[in-house]
């Protein structure tokens, strides 16, 4: 083979560039035409809850709060009343006083949200394995108010940090509990719910009545030497991480960064207020003059509300023809996985300038949770057409989800409560 005059030998040498073949090619997807959502198994989705239930958080962790100035600090910080002590040390009642609360940023957006509860003369924390504040010469302090805050597991070390900022000269001691020391459960029974005086009156372990929604049940905080389900049949046997969630999903209630967006979710339409976790009576914090205003104002156009979705392909029908809510099926497929978090929901039709009417946050299977605009996807609005997240570019909606919000029937009964 002759060498031309114009190229080298070592050019030569050189090997060809790398071009894609045609196979990849093909798998570019096209610019007006979005990739459909998984359609993961059905045999590869959580079973639905059961209607008793008993599950190990194992997303949640543990701050301890210890310290003569724990209460007044944590007073400046959190839009819920710190929980006092129980008036009693002898009283064999494992209830703790504790509350649902959240952490704002100075412009009253949610920066945590959170369970504090109050175990200073409670069995769990005697022998306590949580450490006494110091004084100042070193000694340890007796009786002092001693806190323990519930809060999702990927935000603990940041909230950690967040606290240690405020702490200046505040007579506390923070820290984080290690996942052998106390673990967070959850137990539930749909009908009837849960009341506290289900629970055990006695036992080394501490409950507390979930007050977000009537049927959420109880938390239980467990030692390692607990037996790890204290209650007795027909809560047995234990479930998934996963039944907890589908649990929660149903009933509405938003949980952690991922549906409570930090720095952007506002508290009322996160539905902090009608799950107990504001009190508006309450003195200065951060982040409460914005709170207050959103309260006083009476206008709330957008709250966090439980979604079902359907394939695109169907009219939806069935789905609107449900009235107490969404119904999860696992023989759908997996909807949701196919969707991205933050993705707009529309009204089929709307084009491609067409207003969104909500935010898809997350789920599982063929329900989850979205930020809606109540004017649009409830009442009447909801009967102007169907709804999709995930359509295409313009007015292509290929590849759409269908979408079809539900307001529980418990977020009147919590407003009639004021």
């Amino acid at each position: 083979m002759a060498v031309p005059s114009a190229c080298c030998l070592r050019c030569l040498s050189r090997p060809p560039p790398l071009r894609p073949s045609s196979a990849l090619l093909r798998l570019r997807p096209h610019p007006l035409r979005p990739l459909r959502p998984s359609r993961r198994s059905y045999s590869t989705l959580p079973a639905p809850p059961p209607p008793h239930g008993v599950v190990h958080l194992t997303n949640r962790r543990l701050l301890s709060l210890t310290g003569p100035d724990s209460a007044h600090f944590l007073n400046g910080l959190i839009s819920n009343n710190v929980p006092l002590a129980s008036s009693s040390t002898s009283s064999p009642s494992s209830e703790a006083p504790g509350v649902y609360t959240a952490l704002l940023n100075a412009q009253g957006r949610i920066l945590h949200d959170l369970f504090i509860y109050n175990i200073s003369n409670h069995s769990l924390s005697a022998p306590s394995p949580l450490p006494p504040a110091p004084t100042a010469s070193g000694a340890p302090l007796n009786n002092e108010p001693v806190f323990l805050i519930d809060v999702d597991a990927r935000d603990a070390e940041r909230l950690l940090n967040h606290l240690k900022r405020y702490k200046l000269r505040a007579k506390l001691t923070l820290r984080l509990l290690d996942v052998e020391e106390l673990s967070v459960w959850a137990i539930w029974r749909t009908q009837p719910p849960l009341t506290p005086s289900d629970t055990p009156t006695n036992g080394p372990f501490l409950t507390f009545h979930d007050p977000r929604a009537p049927a959420l049940g109880t938390r239980v905080l467990l030692r390692p030497a607990s037996n790890p389900n204290p209650l007795q049949p027909p809560l047995t046997p234990e479930s998934p991480l996963a039944a907890y969630t589908l649990h929660r999903l149903l009933q509405g209630v938003p949980e952690g960064p991922r549906e409570l967006i930090r720095e952007a979710a506002l508290p009322a339409e996160s539905n902090m207020d009608l799950m107990r976790g504001v009190d508006y009576r309450k003195g200065c914090y951060v982040g409460q003059e914005l709170t207050i205003r959103t309260r006083h104002t009476g206008v709330l156009r957008k709250r966090i509300l439980p979604v079902q979705l359907y394939s695109s392909d169907e009219d939806g029908g069935g789905v609107a023809e449900q009235v107490d809510g969404p119904v999860y099926d696992p023989r759908v497929g997996d909807l949701a996985g196919g969707l991205q978090a933050g993705g707009d929901i529309k009204l089929v039709g709307s084009g491609p300038r067409g207003r969104s009417v909500g935010r898809w946050l997350g789920g599982v299977g063929n329900v989850g949770l979205a930020l809606c605009r109540l004017e649009a996807m409830t009442g009447k609005g909801a009967e102007r057409g169907r709804f999709v997240v995930g359509a295409g570019v313009g007015d292509r909606e290929e590849g759409g989800v269908g979408v079809r919000a539900f307001v529980p029937a418990w977020h009147a009964e919590r407003e009639r409560e004021g």
